[in-house]
């Protein structure tokens, strides 16, 4: 999932370049360092971007796998723990179970540490 981003663009690129270089027969130097610049600069920024959101995908992955565990968590002053939430995978978040004081307390997954 986190590499498709990645592709779409490297994709898109690869139809791009032939275009890019039938253009470049008509540019100068100038503005041919500039296309191949701004290209590396593309790539990079989705690079990193990539990088970013596959390092918050692990930590919310420690987290839910922790959480399964039946380890608690401390989500923003509020100790999460099953007996008490459950886990919505779908919005990554830990919704109160019914019956409990937490009931309908919603409490996202990036708000939370192992305890």
């Amino acid at each position: 999932m986190k590499y498709i981003l990645l592709g779409l663009v490297v994709f898109v690129l690869l139809f791009l370049i032939p275009l890019l270089l039938g253009l470049l027969s008509k540019l100068t130097k100038k503005q041919i360092v500039l296309v191949y610049t701004s290209i590396a600069i593309i790539l990079g920024l989705v690079g990193f971007f990539t990088y970013i959101q596959g390092g918050m995908s692990d930590r919310n992955t420690d987290i839910m796998r922790a959480f399964e565990r039946g380890d608690s968590l401390e989500c923003k002053g509020v100790e999460v723990a099953n007996d008490r939430y459950n886990l919505v995978s779908g919005t990554l978040a830990f919704v109160g179970k019914k019956g409990s004081k937490n009931e309908n307390t919603i409490i996202s997954v990036e708000d939370c540490v192992v305890k």
